[in-house]
């Protein structure tokens, strides 16, 4: 089972035994600046969003380093 399948195994024990689990909640939207193709990735328990920006690419393959 992956960590996120034991996450999910233990808030369902959880709430099994009646605890409350209150969901992490983000604005709207979570970025107000210009992002483009967003990539999740999942490290030590933890959400990370990575987005790019397509504004500084030449045009000829994405080469933008922001």
């Amino acid at each position: 089972m992956g960590p996120i399948g034991k996450q999910l195994a233990v808030a369902g024990l959880l709430l099994a035994l009646g605890y409350q689990i209150e969901p992490a909640v983000a604005g709207d939207p979570i970025s107000t600046e210009f992002s483009a193709d967003p990539s999740v990735h999942f490290f030590n328990g933890r959400f990370y969003l990575y987005a790019t920006n397509d504004q500084g690419n030449s045009g000829k393959y994405w080469d933008s380093t922001d």
